[in-house]
C-alpha cells in the first residue's frame, strides 16, 4: 500500500538519498554508499516519515511491545523516544501516517484494542504538543489516507466498518475537524488521495459483484470513473496529479499499469509500466511526497514520480538542453535555407552571367556575319560598276 510501507526513500536530491525500509522486523538505514545502521528492532508493522523544517528527518514506528516510536535523524546525531506505550499486549498500532505542515508533524494511525480508532496526533519540535485525539471507529482493515491541501488543511478519507467511506477535514486554523461525510457504501481495499488546485481526488480499488475494479473519484463534486477491471484481488493503486493531468497506477500479478485522464476523467492513455516489485513511498527535502512502483528494481521510478528539484535538475539539464539542441537545430536549418537560397542565387547569377556571355557572342556573331555581308555586297556591286 502506498500510505502503509515498508521500503521509503528519503531523498534530498537526485543524487543524494537515503533509504529507510522494515528488514527482519528491524528498521534499517542504508545512505547511497549502501552502508546500513539499524535504528530500531522489534518493529511490529509498517512506518512512516517526514522531512522536519527542510533540516531533520522523524520516523515513526510501532514495536512488538506496542509502544509507538519516534526517531528523528539531524545530520550525524539520532534521538529516540517512545511515543505511547500501552499497558496491555492485547493493544497494537499500526497503518502510520505522517503529515509535515509548517513546524509541526501530523501523526495519524490505527490503535486496535476493544475498538479499532484512527487517532491523530501532533508533535511539534520533536515533543507532543497536543494529546492524542480520536477521529473516527474505522474497518478492520484499517483503510484510510490523508493529504494535506496548500492552505495546510488535512483531508481524511476512511473506510468503517460497515463498509461506509467517510471523508472529514481537520481545519489547521482552526484547529478541529469538520463533520464528517459519508461518500459512499462499498466494499473497499485500497484508498489513496491527493490534493491539487481546489479539488481532492482519490483512486480506490472497490469489489463489483466477483471481481474488482480500480476507480479515481473526485470527493468534492463526487464524480466518480472507472478506470480498469481488475484479476487479481490482491492490487494494489497509487495516484497523483500533475499539469492538470490525473495519473491512476495499479499493481497486478507483479506488473505495474498507468491510466492518465484530464480533470474531466476523460482516459487519455492507459499503459503498461513493466514488472513491479512493490511500491516505495519517497520523500524529498521540498516536503513533496510521492509514490511509485519499484520498476526492474531500481530504487525509484523517476519517470512516475515528479519532485520540485529534479523538475528544476530537469530543467536545467534536460529541459535547457533539449531546447537549445531545438534552438540549435532551428539555426542549422535556417543556415540550411540560408545557403541553400545563397546557392541558388548564385547559381542563378551564374546562369545569368552564362546566358548574358551567350547573347553577347551571338549578338557579336551576328554583327560580324552582317558586317561580312555588307563588304561582300559591297564587293559585287563595285565588280558590277
Amino acid at each position: 500500500r502506498r500510505c502503509f510501507v515498508t521500503d521509503i526513500i528519503i531523498k534530498k536530491n537526485v543524487y543524494d538519498f537515503t533509504r529507510c525500509k522494515r528488514d527482519n522486523d528491524n528498521l534499517i538505514l542504508i545512505n547511497k554508499n549502501g552502508k546500513r545502521q539499524t535504528l530500531l528492532e522489534n518493529v511490529s508493522d509498517t512506518f512512516d516519515c517526514c522531512v522536519y523544517k527542510d533540516e531533520a528527518v522523524d520516523i515513526f514506528a510501532p514495536t512488538a511491545v506496542s509502544s509507538l516510536v519516534h526517531i528523528r535523524l539531524q545530520g550525524d546525531q539520532k534521538h529516540t523516544e517512545v511515543l505511547l506505550e500501552s499497558k496491555t499486549q492485547n493493544s497494537k498500532i499500526k497503518n502510520i501516517r505522517c503529515i509535515s505542515i509548517n513546524s509541526a508533524v501530523h501523526l495519524f494511525y490505527i490503535l486496535d484494542y476493544s475498538r479499532r480508532l484512527l487517532v491523530h496526533q501532533i508533535i511539534a519540535d520533536g515533543k507532543v504538543c497536543v494529546q492524542p485525539e480520536v477521529v473516527d471507529t474505522i474497518g478492520k482493515k484499517g483503510i484510510y489516507d490523508a493529504v494535506k491541501d496548500a492552505d495546510g488543511n488535512i483531508h481524511i478519507l476512511y473506510l468503517k466498518g460497515d463498509n461506509t467511506l467517510n471523508y472529514r477535514v481537520y481545519q489547521n486554523t482552526l484547529k478541529g475537524y469538520d463533520a464528517p461525510r459519508e461518500i459512499m457504501t462499498a466494499e473497499i481495499s485500497d484508498i489513496n488521495i491527493t490534493a491539487y488546485k481546489d479539488s481532492i481526488y482519490a483512486s480506490y480499488i472497490c469489489k463489483e459483484k466477483n471481481a474488482k475494479a480500480v476507480y479515481v473519484m473526485d470527493i468534492i463534486s463526487g464524480k466518480a470513473q472507472k478506470i480498469s477491471a481488475l484479476l487479481n484481488n490482491r492490487a494494489s493503486c497509487s495516484l497523483y496529479v500533475r499539469d492538470d493531468i490525473i495519473s491512476v497506477e495499479w499493481e497486478e500479478n507483479s506488473l505495474a499499469f498507468r491510466a492518465q485522464l484530464d480533470l474531466s476523467f476523460k482516459i487519455s492513455k492507459v499503459s503498461s509500466l513493466g514488472k513491479s516489485t512493490g511500491i516505495h513511498k519517497v520523500i524529498n527535502h521540498t516536503m513533496l511526497n510521492r509514490c511509485a512502483f519499484n520498476l526492474k528494481g531500481e530504487p525509484f521510478c523517476t519517470d512516475i514520480i515528479y519532485f520540485e528539484q529534479e523538475k528544476a535538475e530537469f530543467r536545467e539539464k534536460g529541459y535547457e538542453a533539449k531546447q537549445l539542441s531545438m534552438q540549435y537545430m532551428n539555426v542549422l536549418e535556417a543556415k540550411r535555407q540560408q545557403i541553400k537560397e545563397d546557392f541558388l542565387m548564385e547559381s542563378l547569377a551564374r546562369i545569368e552571367a552564362s546566358l548574358s556571355n551567350l547573347v553577347n557572342l551571338v549578338q557579336k556573331s551576328l554583327s560580324e556575319c552582317d558586317k561580312k555581308e555588307d563588304n561582300e555586297y559591297n564587293e559585287e556591286k563595285q565588280s558590277d560598276t
